[in-house]
């Protein structure tokens, strides 16, 4: 009887690929929020703290960066 070794082994090397494309798109998308959060402080232009204003900024950054994930995905 004659095993399917390349299926399984290809099965393998699509699950490698898969798991290197996911970490690059996991690290663009942290570059992505990191640079959102930096700039939106100086573009939004306000210069005294404000807990609202950072909150905005911080959801801003999640968001934009959720909407790099999403749709960075290939299927």
């Amino acid at each position: 009887m004659m095993k399917r070794k390349f299926h399984s082994n290809n099965v393998e090397v699509m699950e490698g690929i898969k798991v290197k494309d996911t970490a690059k798109r996991a690290i663009v998308t942290v570059i992505v929020f990191v640079i959102i959060y930096v700039l939106s402080g100086p573009i939004i232009g306000y210069t005294n703290y404000d807990m609202y204003l950072k909150g905005i900024e911080f959801l801003s950054a999640v968001i934009g960066a959720g909407c790099y994930w999403i749709g960075s995905n290939k299927k």
